[in-house]
């Protein structure tokens, strides 16, 4: 390749990058949508800059041809016409796709792992489909090799001189170029190809400027709010999904924040009370200038702050399983509902245990509604009820309740008991030897307890309890309560497939070094992840997906102060057309706000995590509202509990209180 082929080459590349940049400043596309380092003078002058870039190359052009004005040699005319055919192609393809369905929803089915596999790969490059993605690789291949022919030439240039490469000036006669000028032509064209190759490089991955300068991310963010209970009787199971929440924005900021804006999350303590809860969402909404709020455990805390959530226009991520009848477009339910790990359950414990159940649970709306859902399905299947009992969520005598248990003598014990509550529950069936020989059947050693809520962070702090105030007893506990004890979730750390083993690599490594609970005395095996924790976590990454998407719109509707619920309504749109590839399947948010979820039951192995001894096949699609009532009938039912607590989601403490139908 001769000396002016290259200069040629070079020359072209810098056009093509001040092209790029000219119609990504039109259409604000990344990267000039936004700049976090200097926002004002970026906004002003992007298009002169981009007229700079096209002036150089056109310069250089001039300056290889000499006399003979740019006349452009064969080789280069390929690869200029390759070059920008791919990138109309992608262009294209990039605004027709804007509003696209994510590739895995259009070209895999839900339990496709090895598809699945390769979309979390792909998605790594761009955001936009199989195609474009393709397209963008070979544009990046292309770009590569001339920038390297670039680099080349250019420390050739510096070291030996340029004399014999450029050796006139345009439109001049026979005149050298002196050592200096020679030395500045250098530097500024080696310059302006490096800053060209930089844009295009973000311009082809969708990628901001702040993931190559990450410190440019101080001078603008997005404020989010994560809200739950870090004292009270919610903190041993909400601490950990804050923390999860805290990971996964540190993840989006480390790859280069929304639109070039660092995520600063604001955490806010709900307590565990409702009333401080609706209270700290309404401050983080109206002080802190906050839209979009992560977290809340118990349905009680949802309730109570979705009244702000309308008010304000925000929006809430709401992580944890609940008992649904509730239609709110300012949630997005990713937590499962009745009928995707209830009913399912259900129907699992009556073919493996038998048809005596014991229903557990705290008194608030989540476990009233869940079991009430609970008997209607039992009936319909020829299951028994022996029981039905509830706590108030800060009590911790379950004298009473176990009692019962033993007496009653059931098959299995479906709890739906939440916070420290299980630690009581727990100790309380040890204290009264409820699995002893002589108070079970002779077909078994122990009442198994399948539990709705539990998770394997209540799990290891019941196991601390034990070994810090009875630790003579903890071994005998583990035998005969723990030995039997199951859950259901969507999620279990011991999900068997690749992409949950790199998950639970990245998830530990990260989270251990940073984010480590109070609950674990910092032991090196300190906790699995929950399904509540990597709930949390998926949710964070499916508004991060969604605002990049945001865009344009997102502005304006901040800045709208005549239609607030656009503000939300925009990215809710974006929000529907996505999915994210998930370790317990692809994660999809429908148009009821509801994300599709894949029921599993595990059971507690001695290392306190959970063995999966029973999944469903896909994911299910959520029915908030069980067929059998009407839906004014079910708002009936719930008025009806929301009347007897005092206007309140949740019975006051200090009183333990058997079912009276509502």
């Amino acid at each position: 390749m001769n000396n002016n082929v290259k200069i040629n080459l070079l020359a072209l590349f810098i056009i093509l990058g001040g092209i790029l940049l000219f119609i990504g400043g039109i259409y604000n596309l990344p990267p000039l949508n936004l700049n976090p380092i200097f926002p004002p003078i970026w906004q002003s002058a992007k298009f002169t800059i981009t007229a700079c870039f096209a002036v150089s190359g056109i310069m250089l052009l001039f300056i290889a041809n000499g006399q003979h004005y740019p006349r452009i040699t064969r080789f280069a005319l390929m690869q200029m016409l390759t070059i920008i055919a791919l990138m109309i192609v992608s262009l294209l393809l990039s605004i027709i796709i804007k509003h696209r369905t994510t590739i895995d929803a259009i070209f895999l089915s839900d339990h496709d792992l090895a598809a699945i596999t390769a979309v979390t790969a792909l998605t790594k490059i761009t955001n936009y489909s199989l195609i474009l993605t393709v397209i963008n690789v070979i544009f990046f291949i292309i770009i590569g090799m001339i920038t390297i022919t670039i680099i080349t030439y250019a420390i050739k240039s510096i070291i030996h001189g340029i004399e014999s490469e450029i050796t006139y000036y345009p439109l001049a006669s026979q005149r050298a170029i002196p050592t200096i000028t020679r030395w500045l032509i250098t530097i500024v064209i080696s310059g302006i190809g490096t800053i060209s190759f930089l844009y295009l490089y973000l311009f082809i991955t969708q990628k901001p400027i702040s993931s190559i300068f990450p410190w440019g991310l101080r001078s603008s963010v997005i404020k989010v709010g994560v809200l739950h209970s870090l004292t009270g009787t919610m903190a041993i199971s909400e601490e950990s999904v804050k923390n999860a929440t805290l990971l996964a924005i540190d993840e989006i900021n480390r790859s280069g924040g929304i639109g070039g804006k660092r995520v600063e999350a604001v955490v806010a303590d709900g307590q565990s009370k409702p009333e401080v809860f609706k209270r700290e969402a309404e401050r983080l909404i109206t002080t802190e200038g906050i839209r979009f709020l992560f977290g809340c455990w118990t349905s009680a805390d949802r309730k109570a702050v979705i009244p702000v959530l309308e008010k304000y226009d925000a929006l809430l991520f709401y992580p944890v399983q609940h008992e649904g009848l509730e239609l709110s477009n300012k949630v997005i339910y990713m937590g499962a509902v009745p009928n995707q790990q209830l009913i399912p359950t259900l129907k699992w414990s009556y073919d493996k245990f038998g048809k005596r159940f014991f229903l557990v649970g705290s008194d608030y709306v989540y476990p009233r509604v869940s079991n009430e859902i609970a008997k209607v399905l039992l009936a319909n299947i020829g299951g028994v009820v022996l029981g039905e009992e509830y706590v108030a969520l800060e009590d911790k005598d379950f004298k009473k309740v176990v009692k019962k248990i033993k007496d009653s003598n059931p098959d299995v014990i479906i709890s739906t008991i939440n916070g420290e509550g299980n630690i009581a529950f727990l100790e309380e069936l040890h204290n009264q030897r409820v699995n002893e020989e002589g108070n079970v059947h002779s077909n078994r050693s122990s009442i198994p307890i399948l539990s709705l809520s539990i998770t394997e962070n209540e799990i290891r702090s019941t196991m601390e309890h034990f070994v810090k105030y009875k630790p003579k007893e903890a071994a005998h506990f583990l035998t005969e309560h723990l030995s039997n004890m199951y859950a259901s979730w969507s999620y279990f750390e011991s999900i068997s497939n690749p992409l949950n083993k790199d998950f639970v690599a990245n998830f530990h490594k990260s989270f251990s070094s940073k984010y480590r609970s109070k609950f674990t005395n910092n032991s090196t095996n300190f906790m699995a992840i929950s399904d509540p924790m990597a709930t949390a976590y998926y949710g964070v990454m499916l508004w991060g997906m969604a605002m990049r998407e945001h865009g344009n719109l997102y502005r304006a509707a901040a800045a709208s102060n005549t239609n607030r619920d656009i503000y939300t309504y925009t990215l809710l749109q974006h929000l529907y057309n996505l999915s994210f590839p998930a370790p317990d399947g692809i994660i999809t948010i429908v148009n009821n706000n509801y994300a599709r979820r894949t029921v599993r039951i595990g059971k507690i192995n001695k290392d306190l995590h959970f063995d999966i001894v029973w999944s469903a096949k896909n994911p299910i699609e959520a029915r908030p509202y069980p067929y059998y009532k009407k839906r004014k009938e079910w708002d009936a039912f719930l008025d009806t509990l929301y009347q007897r607590w005092n206007k309140n989601w949740r019975a006051l403490p200090s009183r333990i209180s058997s079912l009276d139908k509502p």
